[in-house]
């Protein structure tokens, strides 16, 4: 079976979006179409709040953004490990995309408070990871 393989895959926003039994699955995936020594990168919610509604017709309840995980660092670490990944970088904060998605008010504060080497407010965990061989 002939496939196309790639140096890097990235994924923005979509790992929550699958459950912990299907992180196997995918990152299996992910590594088959990766090119030898290629490198898988992404970005997902920080502990990632569920947002629930109901259906009004069958009152069936889901999460409006279709997410059913939430991550901290030491959760996707966890994952990454035990689907034999070596991790290159993993963050909790990007100041640059803190500072592009927030209003002028909020990147003053998140500037100072990066200046001054004050805690941070996570949004989203950011990842490069490569298989291992």
């Amino acid at each position: 079976m002939f496939f196309s393989k790639f140096d890097v895959i990235s994924f923005i926003h979509g790992l929550e979006h699958f459950t912990n039994r299907d992180y196997p699955i995918v990152l299996e995936n992910i590594k088959k179409y990766l090119k030898p020594n290629g490198i898988f990168t992404g970005a997902l919610p920080h502990k990632n709040r569920f947002n629930y509604r109901m259906c009004p017709e069958c009152n069936h309840i889901f999460e409006i953004d279709g997410h059913v995980s939430s991550h901290n660092l030491e959760s996707l670490k966890k994952i990454f490990l035990d689907n034999n990944f070596e991790i290159f970088h993993l963050s909790n904060f990007n100041l640059k995309y803190a500072l592009i998605s927030s209003g002028t008010l909020k990147k003053m504060y998140l500037y100072l408070n990066y200046l001054f080497n004050l805690k941070q407010t996570p949004k989203q965990i950011e990842f490069v990871v490569k298989p291992l061989k």
